[in-house]
């Protein structure tokens, strides 16, 4: 289980700032729409973003998630690959 700090108010008012939130590794398959997932963003190897899933897409064998923060009106720009994912918050 590895524990982040939430610093933005993407996911507010489900997660505020400032909370400490458990993300456990999962099977990439066993993640679903409505779960809320920490993942590497790609562009940087250190930042990781905590939101939810919105769509789940597997495109010729690639397990990809489309994200949106809970306060956000629209998804997050680029699909996260199952590779990128840390984990599923549990709390």
């Amino acid at each position: 289980m590895n524990f982040f700090t939430i610093y933005g108010g993407s996911m507010m008012p489900t997660i505020p700032i400032g909370s400490v939130v458990a993300a456990k590794p999962v099977e990439a398959s066993a993640i679903k729409v409505g779960d809320i997932i920490t993942f590497r963003t790609g562009t940087e190897a250190d930042k990781v973003v905590t939101h939810r899933v919105v769509e789940v897409s597997n495109d010729s064998g690639t397990l990809s998630f489309r994200t949106a923060g809970d306060s956000n009106v629209k998804p997050d720009g680029s699909a996260v690959l199952a590779e990128n994912v840390v984990g599923k918050v549990w709390f």
